[in-house]
């Protein structure tokens, strides 16, 4: 059962969501059974069917990826922003496996499949993170691989979510408004913003001067923590937003880099960070040369720096959070409001 206390957001112009997960294990049925989860799984059901239609309209291949791996995508080196889960084996405890935080590297071994031009999937992914209201520990994954630098995959980006945003209000406008009459409206007006490009740098500047706070400083790096990113999203609020090019030891080995920082790009909207992309290393040297600079082992990457060496290849990609899509969607900022059935590491969550 969880732990954390819990509160609903309220909207002056809607309907909240009336979740009490303290009390999940005792109040599902009234829980499910309530206006506003139908409402959201409704929502889901059609973001789900969008979805795979549009991969589908975009030559992208629809894949089904184990859940288990030897090869975490966020290891446990520098970079990395997130824990993995251990599974251990009763038959042997010395084996090592992981429950898979991304199936990134199972679509960068797809597009070695002939004829195979970009790869996605929609699956449940596991991260070690303590659950709050930006983070779960089991989260609805889409993420896409493409065999494209990674401006071509931000168009493909964009083009998603304005085709999806685009449908959702056609089709479920009352769905969008029932949690804040605005959202349709807001939706709409989103739909004509222009992009705007942001170097990490940048931003860097204008938090060192407007907002100290959004800055999480150590001996090694700087980054951009959620407050900063809250900070830009309202700083740039008539913009699509994306920030571009974090410093190379910010982010995992896998990214390609130039002149130290990474070619990568988050879309930030909604809550913060709501998709994460980048182009990947292009081959064996490239690969091996960040795996070491990263300290991690390249034992643990054999596989990985095999396919690197045999097939080098441009490859990019993204990942998005389904929770936090929805969120975006219907004005909220609690992602634990938007979960169908919650769960939280080493805690008893019944059904």
């Amino acid at each position: 059962m969880l732990e954390f206390p819990y509160y609903a957001k309220k909207y002056k112009k809607g309907n909240s969501i009336t979740v009490n997960f303290k009390n999940f294990k005792h109040d599902f049925i009234k829980h499910i059974s309530s206006e506003s989860y139908a409402k959201i799984l409704t929502i889901y059901s059609e973001i789900n069917f969008l979805t795979y239609k549009w991969m589908r309209d975009n030559n992208v291949k629809i894949v089904n990826c184990p859940i288990t791996t030897q090869s975490i995508s966020s290891p446990m080196g520098l970079g990395s922003d997130s824990l993995p889960y251990k599974v251990i084996s009763k038959n042997n405890p010395n084996f090592e496996f992981y429950l898979a935080d991304s199936m990134q590297f199972h679509l960068e071994l797809f597009l070695r499949t002939k004829n195979v031009e970009s790869v996605g999937y929609i699956a449940p992914t596991f991260r070690g993170e303590n659950v709050d209201e930006r983070h779960l520990h089991q989260f609805n994954h889409f993420e896409i691989e493409t065999k494209k630098p990674l401006v071509e995959t931000k168009k493909m980006i964009i083009n998603y979510l304005k085709y999806l945003v685009k449908n959702l209000v056609k089709t479920h406008s009352a769905e969008l408004n029932y949690f804040n009459e605005n959202n349709v409206p807001r939706l709409l007006k989103w739909l004509n913003f222009d992009q705007y490009n942001l170097l990490f740098t940048n931003a860097i500047k204008i938090l060192d001067e407007k907002f100290k706070e959004g800055i999480d400083r150590t001996e090694l790096l700087l980054n951009i923590n959620s407050k900063g990113e809250k900070f830009l999203i309202n700083y740039f609020s008539d913009k699509i937003l994306w920030l571009d090019n974090f410093p190379e030891i910010n982010v995992p080995f896998y990214q390609k880099s130039k002149d130290g920082f990474a070619i990568n790009s988050d879309l930030l909207m909604g809550i913060g960070e709501i998709v994460g992309s980048g182009e990947r290393c292009f081959d064996y040297n490239e690969t091996l040369k960040s795996l070491l600079n990263h300290k991690n082992n390249p034992q643990n990457y054999k596989w990985y720096l095999e396919m690197k060496e045999k097939t080098p290849m441009i490859t990019s990609g993204f990942g998005l959070g389904m929770e936090r899509l929805m969120l975006f969607l219907i004005g909220k900022n609690d992602i634990r409001e938007v979960q169908l059935i919650p769960r939280e590491t080493d805690k008893e969550i019944l059904p």
